[in-house]
């Protein structure tokens, strides 16, 4: 159950991530600001950070989830100003926590 919980989270962030880190991009281009599109290049390159760590959290969990939880206040450090970074950073930590923290099954292989 933790499992699927830690993978719905981490998939719900980075595509909060993701759209945000497009918004700002495309209003920072359409309105010519260029803290807006700064915002945009930096967020979207922590977004695909943070995807990164959601997709190899599974083999292995330390280091995925440090890569989320990386991303996580990255984008939340870009738009801290509008609260918008809350969308996205509160799933990506509390998947990447879910994530380094459930245990892994191992298999007994048993020779005859």
């Amino acid at each position: 159950m933790r499992r699927v919980l830690s993978v719905l989270l981490g998939l719900f962030g980075c595509a909060m991530a993701i759209g945000l880190s497009i918004f700002a991009l495309i209003a920072g281009e359409s309105t010519g600001m260029f803290v807006a599109t700064e915002t945009g290049k930096i967020s979207i390159l922590y977004s695909g950070l943070a995807l990164i760590g959601f997709m190899i959290i599974k083999s292995k969990p330390k280091l995925g989830g440090w890569l989320m939880i990386i991303g996580g206040i990255v984008i939340f450090g870009q738009f801290k100003e509008q609260n918008l970074g809350l969308i996205a950073t509160i799933p990506l930590l509390l998947s990447a926590i879910i994530g380094m923290t459930v245990k892994s099954k191992k298999r007994v292989i048993v020779k005859s």
